[in-house]
């Protein structure tokens, strides 16, 4: 099945490398303009130019990074939420502040944005909002952010 996107603006967050740089590669194959997002502005720059899309340099982890993607950014008709990270380490070890952190980046970045674009997609009738999340990284049973988004 071909799926076209021509018209369609995607954002997909932390696509400088990995999961998110393939997500916007196959968006762009299918034709969407797609809007490459990451902190480092190089990164950015180069995987924008090689996917043939735009980028914003930016923290979405931060409500000021997130603030500065809406700027530039006020629509998207898709939405891939990829930022995250996780630990190596086991779970009862890891510290409040580690925990705070991976919440900010795995859960709230995506939530702020959502919030933003989500009702402007339901207005129109149309719009996709995507949190990836990647299992095989799951520390064990007890991974909150995982366990949080699969609510």
């Amino acid at each position: 099945m071909k799926i076209d996107l021509s018209g369609r603006i995607a954002l997909v967050t932390g696509s400088t490398a990995g999961i998110g740089e393939a997500a916007a590669q196959a968006l762009a194959s299918a034709g969407a303009n797609v809007v490459v997002n990451g902190r480092n502005a190089d990164h950015v720059s180069a995987t924008a130019k090689r996917l043939g899309g735009r980028g914003i340099a930016a923290d979405v982890s931060t409500s000021e990074g997130a603030a500065a993607v809406i700027e530039q950014l006020p629509d998207v008709d898709i939405l891939v939420n990829n930022t995250g990270i996780f630990a190596t380490q086991p779970v009862f070890e890891i510290p409040d502040e580690k925990w705070l952190r991976f919440f900010q980046i795995n859960v709230l970045s995506g939530v702020r944005l959502a919030r933003h674009y989500a009702p402007r997609m339901t207005d129109r009738g149309r719009g996709r909002v995507i949190f990836v999340r990647s299992s095989g990284l799951r520390l064990s049973a007890m991974d909150s952010t995982a366990a949080l988004l699969d609510a």
